[in-house]
Parts: C-alpha cells; structure tokens; sequence
C-alpha cells in the first residue's frame, strides 16, 4: 500500500542528527521537492543532548513512592527557557525546516505505572499531589513567595492556591511560546504546537497553561 500525505511531523533524535545532519538533511529536502510539508518535532523541555551537572537543580522534581525523582527540564527556570530556544535556533539553522513542531510545551507530571497505568487521566487526587508540587529549588521558592510559609496539606487542596499556581505557570508557558513564534518567523518557518484530544482533569485546569483543554487561551493569546 501507498501512503497520501501533504504534511508530516517527524520527531527525530536530536542529538543523533545534528551529529551527522545530512540523512535529515536529505530527507526533507526530497519532501519538499514531492510537496511534503516537514515539520521537524522538538520537545523543549526534556533532556538536552549533552546535559551538565549544573543542568540537574533546574530538572522537574517530584515525590513518587517516597523517593525523589526527576523528569526533563522544569519551565520555571529562565536557563531552561533560553536553553530551549537555542536548542530550536540550532534545529533551525541546521535543517531549514518548513515547519518546526513543538510537544510537551508544559510543565511534566508524574505518570507512572507505580501511580495507575494513566495517572494523567486518573479521576481521583493522585494527580494534585504530584503534578502541582515540583520540587525543583526554584518552584519551591515561588511556592513559598505565594503564601509567605510553607504550604499544608490544605493549601495544596484549595482553589484559590491551585489557581495561583496555575496562573503562574500559565504566563511562564504563554511567554515561551511567544518567543518561539518571534524565533521561527525570523526564519519564515511555520509553528505547531501538539493539542491533547481528551479534555479531563488536567487538560479543563490547565487549559490556560500549555495543554489544549477547551479554552486554550495560552495559545490564542502568543498567536496575537
């Protein structure tokens, strides 16, 4: 069987390719010469290609069954932002691109089979306790800003608290994807962004901070 397609996100190993580019680089030049529009995928805030030590302070921390553990980069941090971007300048300048798509443009959660095989869709609270609280240095100094002490039990439940939270991430997110918009039209490169498609727990809550839930209003507010 033959495929038909006009479009194409392709997410390539980063590392792997800008150590030896011309296969890609190939690649999407014979997709464009067939009418493929290629858009080359990046996830902003997981592990770079080559990490340093100073990187492991500013990972997305979190509490799993009594252990810490990381995941990626955490948003909150302005290095990782700008790493970010410079990761994209990189991807750009060395591939040219038509488009440049981006996934897992939020802050990351705990999901795990220790939890339930989906704690993201989970309809109970494990969620709350693991995907608002990371336990990077930084998150827990904005934390602590909020409130003026440490936050109990009952602050991390109450919507008024969540809500901050959210709202904070909400901007730190919308800058980003603001500043990925002004980088890729310097280049004439198109931006997309990945929507989830189930609007549940996280994705209604957080529909202002990086996921697609009904109102996405980060993403329409960085198209203006």
């Amino acid at each position: 069987a033959r495929l038909r397609a006009s479009g194409l996100y392709l997410m390539a190993p980063e590392g792997a390719v800008l150590d030896a580019p011309e296969p890609l680089q190939q690649f999407l030049a014979r997709a464009e010469d067939l009418g493929i529009e290629v858009h080359l995928g990046l996830e902003p805030f997981s592990d770079p290609p080559q990490v340093t030590v100073e990187m492991g302070r500013r990972r997305y921390r979190y509490g799993q069954n009594g252990d810490m553990k990381t995941e990626g980069l955490c948003p909150a941090w302005p290095e990782n932002r700008i790493l970010a971007l410079n990761r994209a300048r990189t991807l750009l300048e060395t591939f040219n691109p038509v488009g440049l798509h981006l996934d897992y443009v939020r802050y990351r959660f705990a999901n795990s089979p220790d939890f339930t095989p989906d704690l993201e869709w989970s309809a109970d609270s494990r969620w709350t306790e693991t995907y608002c609280r990371c336990q990077c240095p930084l998150c827990q100094s904005e934390r602590l800003q909020l409130l003026g002490r440490e936050a109990n039990a009952w602050d991390e439940r109450h919507p008024g608290y969540q809500f901050k939270l959210l709202a904070h991430r909400d901007e730190t997110i919308r800058s980003f994807v603001r500043q990925m918009k002004e980088l890729c039209a310097q280049s004439h490169t198109r931006l997309s962004v990945a929507a989830r498609v189930q609007y549940l727990n996280r994705a209604l809550i957080e529909a202002r901070t990086g996921c697609a839930g009904p109102r996405r209003d980060w993403w329409t507010s960085s198209r203006r």
